[in-house]
This record gives C-alpha cells, sequence and structure tokens, in this order.
C-alpha cells in the first residue's frame, strides 16, 4: 500500500504514541522513553518508506508492458 507524506506523517506520530501507551506514558515522557518511541516510529516509518519505493517501481513496470 503507497502511502503519501502526510500519512507517514500521522503514522510516524500513532507509533510514537503507541509506544508511549505501552510504555504506560500518559503524560510527558521522560528524555529516554521520549528517544525510544521516536526511534521506534522512525524505523517504521523508513520501512513504510521502503515498500513505497518497491510499489512505485512495480507500477512503472506494470506500465512499461
Amino acid at each position: 500500500m503507497y502511502m503519501n507524506a502526510a500519512e507517514l506523517k500521522v503514522e510516524h506520530a500513532y507509533r510514537y504514541n503507541e509506544r508511549l501507551a505501552l510504555l504506560g506514558v500518559y503524560g510527558v515522557p521522560s528524555a529516554e522513553q521520549h528517544n525510544m518511541a521516536v526511534l521506534e516510529a522512525d524505523e517504521v516509518v523508513r520501512q513504510l518508506r521502503k515498500e513505497n519505493g518497491m510499489v512505485a517501481r512495480l507500477k512503472e513496470f506494470r506500465e512499461s508492458l
């Protein structure tokens, strides 16, 4: 599934908040908790961008046939 930049931003925020909730943080997170949540959200978005690239290449290939 292709996601545009706005959707990726929403996904990042969702994953960030999800990680904090799993850590039991419902207020202001400590620096360590914040950094952990950011790293996880960044990794998810990185993977989604990689998948977006694969989808784009497949679309280009299909259109070239």
